[in-house]
């Protein structure tokens, strides 16, 4: 099987230089999994072992971006992620929280647990009227507050000497099924009926990740409001309980502006986009008195940057705070799914079936928890039952792994292939292309491998080097590439064309179930490696289907080729 441009030396270097399994030298936030020549290839003539560079440890993601600045032609200087670490967070007995308003809620009841991190009382409060807050809501909704909704409505509502309200905004995030939902109507139901307190008519503007999940809570209260002659409005996209000083309005993310809001919710914020918050939701607030934006979710893999972003910088003022609040219960971050005092920590309310629920999802993930490539039972355990944010600046993963890193690390096979070849070859959105080979060992395993090209015609080169060095070969292409006249010039037996959404579900799913029992092998091609890490699959109808995302024209190219391997019979050489 043809080799990779790379040198064998440039091989040996690589493989010692990602052996440590150390991060990557431009984001040091993500494991290392390519070889990264400083200067770029780009931008300096490579001669192998001159010194004209070095290797550093990179993750794709960075390699991806740094040859899309290479690609404007114009080198620019990489700038690293800060690193972000989470604070310690103050106890429930620390000096921080001896303010009289405090008192009663710091006696934590035996199912409820004191946030692990919490922004120290405003420097201007002077008291709440949470409690108060409380009160209204046993008497006018008769619904009883658990501690920790009755911690965070005082916090919440902290005031001055004045009267006034200290916040103008606040973040609330714990784990799942605790009661987030109901706080936030009462808090909306309240409010909206606060004209006298705050000397104005109150509007109380409501969004969440979907329209539906916003109204989910506004259902809660729409019984009351009908039952007491308020006002109802149902209509595509618009719902609204209008009360005589005040009104309750849930709109999509993209419906919020035009408004003044005393109260804006940002609801299962964990899919919230960044503008609609910072450009939309958030500016409504401006002009009301002791107006307040409240956001509002658990944890997911799959999260927009806006939580991480406003997450960050409140932690970094836990001590020292500005007009930003945070009430968080959560897991230290890498606990182990295991640890019953890392999920308790994220759950304010805690009981028997509870504990019973979530060991269950623990105990299904913990045989996944050491792979080096986060598992999904793994994800949604640390997110939805510890709480776990990514740090602000890093990628949600969806989806999960093809292969095992460990697995595919054992299926490399350094003997060569015999015989004809069946040759991939796949574009790469007009940005290069890949070529993938699949051969047949003496043994009879079939062994996958190749690499990618600047071009098409580098492509083709490729491919036509190849076919000629295994006489008798097959192409298949990707749809993208039909009718290219230039495929005329590669000398193969028969060509054929796979289709991004029949052929590649079912190869992914072939190349998964051969590689595990010991039928398909890898040659170590470094491109094909990386891709292998960096792409992510679902299950779905034919088989396994790539997530959008990182780059996948080799992997595509090669599963192509293996399955056109194992479908069709084995080509005879041409006779001349």
């Amino acid at each position: 099987m043809p080799k990779s441009v790379y040198g064998w030396g440039y091989q040996q270097e690589r493989a010692r230089l990602l052996a440590s399994g150390g991060l990557c030298v431009h984001c040091d936030l993500r494991p290392a999994t390519e070889a990264d020549h400083q200067p770029p290839l780009s931008r300096h003539l490579h001669v192998e072992g001159s010194g004209c560079c070095l290797l550093v440890p990179s993750c794709s993601r960075c390699a991806r971006l740094q040859a899309g600045m290479l690609g404007g032609g114009v080198a620019r200087p990489r700038v690293a992620a800060p690193e972000f670490v989470e604070p310690d967070g103050f106890g429930v007995g620390d000096a921080v929280w001896d303010v009289p308003w405090l008192d009663d809620l710091r006696g934590v009841p035996e199912n409820g647990w004191w946030p692990r991190l919490m922004t120290v009382p405003h420097r201007r409060a002077a008291g709440s009227i949470g409690d108060e807050f409380v009160e209204w809501v046993r008497v006018e909704l008769g619904v009883t507050l658990r501690w920790w909704q009755r911690l965070v409505a005082v916090r919440l509502l902290e005031v001055d000497a004045a009267g006034m309200l200290v916040w103008t905004a606040a973040l609330l995030t714990l784990a799942r099924q605790c009661g987030k939902s109901l706080f936030v109507r009462c808090l909306a139901d309240w409010r909206s009926e606060q004209a006298w307190r705050f000397g104005e008519p109150q509007l109380v503007l409501h969004t969440a990740d979907t329209l539906e999940h916003a109204k989910a809570v506004w259902n809660l209260a729409h019984r009351r409001a009908g039952a007491l002659g308020f006002g109802l409005r149902r209509a595509a996209g618009e719902y609204a309980i209008s009360k005589p000083d005040g009104e309750w309005l849930v709109r999509s993310q993209s419906a919020t502006v035009g408004y003044s809001a005393s109260l804006a919710i940002g609801d299962e914020c964990h899919d919230i986009k960044v503008e609609t918050i910072e450009q939309k939701l958030g500016a409504t607030t401006i002009e009301m008195a002791q107006s307040q934006l409240l956001l509002v979710s658990t944890a997911s893999s799959e999260c927009t940057e806006l939580f991480p972003m406003r997450r960050a910088g409140a932690l970094a003022r836990l001590d020292d705070p500005d007009n930003e609040l945070i009430v968080e219960w959560s897991a230290p971050r890498g606990a182990s799914v295991l640890d019953e005092t890392a999920r308790r920590q994220a759950s304010p309310h805690w009981h028997d079936r509870r504990a019973d629920e979530i060991r269950g999802h623990a105990e299904r993930a913990a045989p996944y928890e050491g792979q080096p490539h986060p598992h999904e039972l793994v994800v949604g355990v640390r997110t939805q039952w510890h709480n776990e944010w990514r740090p602000p600046g890093v990628l949600g993963v969806k989806g999960d792994v093809l292969i095992d890193a460990e697995r595919w690390a054992a299926a490399r096979c350094d003997d060569d292939s015999v015989g004809p070849l069946v040759i991939g070859v796949e574009d790469h959105r007009g940005q290069g292309a890949a070529v993938g080979f699949c051969g047949r060992l003496p043994d009879e395993r079939l062994v996958i491998g190749g690499q990618l090209c600047d071009s098409r015609a580098d492509a083709y080169a490729l491919a036509a080097a190849a076919a000629v060095d295994r006489p008798g070969s097959t192409l298949v292409i990707g749809a993208s590439l039909s009718g290219d006249p230039a495929l005329e010039d590669i000398d193969v037996v028969a060509l054929s064309r796979a289709g991004a959404n029949t052929e590649t579900p079912p190869a992914l799913t072939m190349l998964r179930d051969m590689v595990a029992v010991g039928r398909v092998v890898h040659d170590g091609s470094p491109e094909l490696d990386d891709q292998m890490v960096e792409v992510r699959v679902k299950d779905g109808a034919g088989g396994l289907h790539l997530v959008i995302g990182p780059r996948s024209d080799l992997l595509r190219a090669a599963v192509w080729a293996l399955r056109e391997t194992v479908t069709s019979p084995a080509p005879e050489p041409a006779i001349h």
